[in-house]
């Protein structure tokens, strides 16, 4: 008899997409759990978290800075710390920032590992600058 593999993160589908054999919500696992957790937090707005102010992704705010190493270097802090404040099941070990001058857009690497399995994985966001 095959063992069953017991899942341990689950979190709901922002999506709120149904299981056509459950009519339920499907649940999101393990590493997609962790993946859309870091996708939210990255994408936090100040205010989004009431009494909380500082915890949010400056990510907005820095794209208007002119794109140079020290924007980036802001970027990765502030990545890094709100990830490391608001998701405790990982541990970041990399930022990446790219910047296609061609698009006007930035692409950010987030490489991190998942503390409970000793996965790494990596997650990716392309932002663009909207003028």
């Amino acid at each position: 008899m095959a063992k069953t593999y017991a899942s341990i993160y689950r979190d709901f589908d922002m999506t709120m997409s149904v299981a056509e054999d459950t009519k339920d919500l499907t649940p999101l696992v393990d590493r997609d759990c962790v993946r859309a957790s870091i996708f939210r937090i990255i994408s936090l707005s100040k205010l989004d978290i009431p009494f909380n102010i500082a915890a949010y992704s400056k990510l907005k705010e820095l794209l208007f800075e002119f794109p140079d190493q020290t924007s980036d270097i802001a970027i990765k802090t502030n990545l890094e710390w709100i990830i490391s404040e608001l998701e405790p099941r990982v541990r970041i070990d990399n930022v990446e920032v790219t910047h296609d001058e061609e698009q006007e857009s930035c692409i950010i690497d987030i490489h991190y590992t998942i503390l409970r399995t000793n996965t790494q994985d990596v997650v990716r966001k392309e932002v663009e600058r909207v003028r």
